[in-house]
């Protein structure tokens, strides 16, 4: 089986790209949601009627007072662990180069790998999208190029 995957933003289908992108902001969204109680105090400390309903006469100030105890606890312990494993990985990995620029593959060794010719590799190449049928193995048994996206 050739385990080959193309890893390039730039190849990714529409869909792809977005699923991507609205996984992002999806994530955005939340983070933003986390951000909102310290941005209702800060409108209730700038005299916005919403806030000083909610910090006010709903007692919210109190309860994030009661809380910021929680939250300095929780933001210590996720502080430590992350030290910690910082530490754990240095103490590892010290004086131990692991990461390395990738090599670029040239159309011999990937007709090599895929048992083509190297004609057909620079084909592939050429081509924006091509449909490749693989047998039980994952041997490449046949290749079509795509016309709608030349």
């Amino acid at each position: 089986m050739n385990p080959h995957i193309i890893q390039r933003p730039d190849m990714q289908t529409l869909r792809q790209r977005f699923g991507y992108s609205f996984l992002t902001f999806l994530f955005w969204v939340i983070w933003f949601y986390l951000w909102i109680p310290l941005l209702s105090l800060a409108g209730w400390l700038f005299g916005v009627d919403i806030f000083y309903d909610e910090m006010v006469v709903q007692e919210g100030l109190q309860t994030l007072l009661d809380l910021l105890g929680l939250y300095f606890l929780v933001i210590f312990l996720i502080s430590a662990t992350l030290g910690i494993w910082a530490a754990v990985n240095l103490w590892r990995f010290r004086g131990k180069e692991r990461r390395s620029a990738r090599v670029a593959v040239d159309d011999a060794s990937l007709a090599d790998d895929f048992g083509v010719t190297t004609e057909q590799v620079a084909y592939w190449r050429q081509s924006r999208r091509l449909l490749m049928s693989h047998d039980e193995q994952g041997n490449i048994i046949t290749t079509t190029p795509q016309e709608q996206d030349r």
